[in-house]
């Protein structure tokens, strides 16, 4: 069977381009009358060498570089010319680079411009991504403090990383968690880097995941995610009049003001949008934040002894957020902003003292008075 023409002409149109498009220099011509705008075509990054051949130049013609279009240009080119001679050459001062030219979406443009009429040629060139940067993490240890019975799905953490090459082809980056024996307990998110609970029940001792951030090209990066299992007892949780996602983003601010309004550290176990439990609050306006479409987030904490490790009792970090509630809201006001207000939460385990003494003392009371007035009547 005979190949058509036409077969043969895509299959030798795409050869020549395919040579055209690694084949620099280019050679090319000034006009000084109308100019000129001439695309190179495209170059692999990390090219060194020649990029644009001027020819027949026309003697006594002076010629002058231009990048205001691409200032981040310069940096690569050079441009080679003597009046007296009829040629030019613009050449790389050092390898091209795609990352430094994510503002121009790769493209490095510059512009030689005639002294005697100021008229301007434009060149072009495509610079083409490659592969050549792995992700990396933002850092190479995260700790993360949750409770023994966070239930499954709750965020433990989220680990990011960044790959520097400019196409997404090249620097999307998908998570994964390494075989471990506490990877049946925990799993990472793909996408996000979100560190999630599988099912932490029964889990008492701390334990160390690696995750890894790899590229579409297998180069990768991992990191070390640290988490401290506490017991739920010590667990303190307060309720925020906030959106979740405003105290999320937040969540490193509230963790600060809470540990100068507290005089602890503080280890941020969750930030969740429900929560069971009573407030326990005693003269913050509960009822702000109880009234129909305010919002309310849940952020649970661990209180220890700061650069110790000896935790501070769940009643004794409550007891100090309600009589000492003027300074921690005041602390907290600086991150949230002067409408914020705060509840302590708490299963019931907590109780008021005073209320017992209270009802020892009033019912007696009852009675006597009850008896009198009988007497009174009788009498």
């Amino acid at each position: 069977m005979r190949t058509s023409p036409y077969v043969w002409i895509v299959i030798l149109s795409a050869w020549w381009f395919t040579d055209f498009i690694h084949s620099l220099p280019v050679e090319t011509t000034i006009d000084c009358t109308t100019g000129t705008t001439v695309s190179l075509g495209e170059v692999d990054e990390k090219y060194a060498g020649d990029i644009d051949s001027i020819i027949s130049i026309p003697s006594g013609t002076e010629l002058t570089p231009d990048f205001t279009q691409c200032p981040q240009c310069e940096q690569f080119l050079e441009f080679v010319y003597v009046v007296s001679i009829t040629n030019a050459t613009v050449k790389t001062k050092t390898p091209l680079d795609a990352e430094a030219l994510t503002e121009t979406g790769g493209i490095l443009s510059y512009s030689i411009t005639c002294a005697s009429t100021g008229v301007t040629n434009g060149r072009i060139v495509r610079i083409r991504d490659l592969n050549d940067n792995a992700p990396i993490f933002e850092k190479a240890e995260y700790i993360a403090n949750i409770a023994g019975t966070l239930s499954e799905g709750e965020v433990v953490v989220q680990v990011k990383a960044v790959d520097a090459d400019a196409s997404p082809i090249n620097n999307r980056i998908t998570y994964s968690l390494l075989a471990t024996e506490s990877s049946a307990t925990f799993a990472v998110e793909p996408s996000s880097g979100q560190v999630y609970v599988v099912s932490a029940a029964g889990q008492i001792e701390n334990v160390s995941l690696q995750v890894m951030a790899s590229d579409p090209h297998g180069l990768n990066d991992t990191t070390t995610v640290k988490v401290m299992i506490w017991e739920s007892r010590d667990v303190v949780v307060i309720s925020l009049n906030q959106k979740i996602g405003t105290v999320q983003n937040k969540s490193l601010e509230m963790k600060e003001a809470l540990e100068r309004a507290l005089g602890w550290s503080v280890n941020i176990i969750s930030v969740s949008s429900s929560r069971g439990g009573l407030a326990l609050s005693r003269t913050i306006e509960i009822h702000t934040l109880q009234r129909k479409n305010t919002p309310r987030t849940y952020v649970s904490f661990i209180a220890t002894e700061i650069n110790g490790t000896n935790v501070i009792p769940k009643e004794t970090v409550q007891t100090k957020l309600l009589d000492d509630e003027e300074n921690v809201l005041a602390e907290m006001q600086q991150v949230f902003g002067p409408s914020l207000r705060y509840e302590v939460v708490d299963d019931g385990s907590l109780s008021t003292p005073n209320i017992p003494i209270i009802l020892e003392t009033v019912i007696p009371v009852i009675f006597i008075v009850s008896a009198i007035s009988i007497w009174c009547v009788h009498k």
